[in-house]
């Protein structure tokens, strides 16, 4: 038997887990033919999914740029100017889905970052394009299809940033962390400091982690 003795202050270190095993088989088929390279390659934070690795897993460059701020969100916490161009008057993040190139404004907050990354990434394997040779009677058509692709991609991205186990399972490392009693009812104050403090150790948009935890009914 072997006996591992750690220095003060030393702990052991998780044994992470797959993308394989965070994802369920509905998500991963997703990924099409990069699903076997997703689902082999492990976190490298417990509960933090790498947005940007995914990315390389699926062959889509990301870089920062320059861009203004889009301040609009939706309920989900994603902006709402989807696919601006740099003539646009404030931009968040824009995609050439045809090089598979996001582009990432260098000064939004790294969890508006990681959600515009995931969202992008969904746009580009679900692949949303707009017709080409849209006519003024195909204008509201583009339109409507192209907030449809938006919700979808939003939902993507939801579920890649804070896949339901991955959530539960950061959730209860919270409650441990403050000694909650999981059994009982949590009162809205509870609710809003596990909120804030999961939102940080998934390092996702607070917004949006209320969204899934609606989503998924996690409190009643």
């Amino acid at each position: 038997m072997f006996i591992i003795l750690l220095k003060e202050g030393e702990s052991v270190m998780p044994d992470l887990k797959t993308y394989g095993q965070i994802y369920d088989e509905e998500f991963l088929e997703k990924f099409g033919k990069y699903r076997g390279d997703v689902e082999k390659a492990k976190l490298e934070k417990e509960f933090e999914v790498d947005v940007k690795k995914i990315a390389e897993l699926c062959k889509i460059e990301v870089t920062e740029d320059d861009l203004e701020v889009v301040e609009d969100q939706d309920e989900m916490g994603a902006c709402k100017m989807m696919h601006a161009t740099h003539k646009s008057a404030s931009v968040e993040y824009e995609t050439d889905i045809e090089k598979r190139h996001i582009v990432i404004n260098k000064y939004i907050s790294n969890q508006r970052q990681r959600f515009s990354i995931a969202h992008e990434i969904g746009y580009i394997l679900m692949g949303f394009k707009a017709p080409k040779d849209a006519s003024k009677f195909q204008v509201e058509l583009e339109k409507f299809i192209s907030d449809v692709n938006s919700i979808n991609a939003n939902f993507f991205a939801v579920e890649l940033l804070m896949p339901e186990d991955l959530l539960r399972d950061a959730l209860e490392h919270i409650m441990s962390e403050l000694n909650y009693d999981s059994t009982k009812k949590f009162s809205s104050t509870d609710i809003d400091i596990l909120t804030d403090k999961t939102s940080i150790l998934m390092n996702v948009p607070r917004e949006t982690l209320k969204y899934r935890l609606r989503e998924l009914d996690i409190f009643g």
